[in-house]
């Protein structure tokens, strides 16, 4: 039997995005509304309590792609416009 490196949880996110891109790739007779509110509009990855190592290395991984470009250009690409939040709004526990 192999022998297990790393284990994830299933993550799921909804955001509008996400939605349009499975109604339009399910051919679903669906339409998606934008809810209004004051709230945070941005995603969270949680990681669970014994995975410090995972967690550090991704925060390091996402904050280089996000410094030098290559998220914007991700988001622009696949997604057709800019997703990402403000610097200032970024948040890491450390």
């Amino acid at each position: 039997m192999g022998k297990v490196l790393l284990e994830l949880a299933v993550l799921l996110i909804f955001d509008k995005i996400s939605v349009e891109t499975i109604i339009k790739q399910k051919n679903l007779d669906l339409t998606s509304i934008e809810l209004n509110t004051d709230d945070n509009p941005d995603n969270y990855i949680i990681f669970s309590s014994d995975s410090q190592y995972l967690q550090t290395a991704f925060n390091k991984v996402v904050k280089k792609l996000y410094n030098n470009g290559t998220l914007d250009k991700l988001s622009q690409k696949y997604l057709g416009g800019s997703y990402l939040p403000e610097a200032s709004a970024l948040e890491v526990n450390k």
